[in-house]
């Protein structure tokens, strides 16, 4: 367990804290908890041998704060990104955009050589790293030259959006639109769901929304997760 502070004089951007993964492992769950008086922006991230494997945040939440990343072979939980466990140095990611008041956080790690169950891990094996950079891009539903209704920037429970993916589609279907992209705060974990979900007359796009200490950004048409921790507001 790791125990910390932060405060409106912190001039660190990312806190990081290394744990060690063994042999054996089938699941790692990061555990980031703080009582949030007020404005603080504190996220959560995890690096399997600086591979990103998922992001947490509640940005608009008051009072305690939990923020967990169960990660496994086959499954994870809410955006967090499937795939083998290796052995080795892990990293949980601590990102300060700000806040207004001294906070005291408390990170815990818990290992187990069994694979999830039940309903608190949703069913992601088609997302692994390897999985989601070889899926192909769907193609347009439509063929010709004309004007398309759509939707390019969306979130969902993967990072801090109201609905999950199926909710996303199904709002699109309902507004008629021709295309969407997904573009949650950091992580790449809804792709394969939506691609999934979509029906073939919605053309749909891989997107993230870069989040940094000093603006955001959404890009488009990508094909594997980019690296949105490279600002420092100093």
């Amino acid at each position: 367990m790791f125990i910390g502070t932060v405060s409106p004089a912190t001039t660190d951007a990312y806190i990081n804290h290394i744990f060690t993964v063994p042999a054996g492992t089938k699941r790692v769950t990061v555990t980031l908890e703080y009582t949030k008086p007020g404005l603080c922006q504190l996220y959560l991230s995890v690096f399997a041998l600086d591979e990103y494997r998922g992001s947490r945040m509640m940005p608009a939440a008051i009072g305690a704060v939990k923020l967990e990343l169960t990660l496994s072979e086959f499954a994870a939980s809410l955006g967090g990104i499937a795939g083998a466990i290796p052995s080795g140095e892990w990293r949980a990611q601590l990102d300060l955009e700000r806040t207004a008041f001294t906070v005291d956080y408390r990170l815990s790690i818990e290992l187990s050589d069994l694979e999830p169950v039940g309903s608190e891990a949703t069913d992601l094996q088609a997302a692994t790293p390897e999985a989601v950079a070889a899926t192909a891009t769907l193609e347009p539903a439509a063929q010709t030259a004309g004007w398309y209704r759509g939707e390019l920037h969306s979130h969902s429970t993967h990072s801090d959006g109201r609905e999950d993916v199926a909710a996303v589609v199904a709002s699109a279907l309902h507004h008629g639109l021709d295309f969407i992209s997904l573009t949650d705060h950091f992580t790449t974990a809804g792709w394969t769901e939506l691609e999934r979900l979509a029906p073939a007359k919605l053309c749909v796009m891989r997107g993230l929304e870069i989040t940094g200490h000093r603006g955001h950004a959404n890009l488009h048409g990508l094909q594997s997760w980019v690296n949105p921790f490279v600002d420092d507001p100093q």
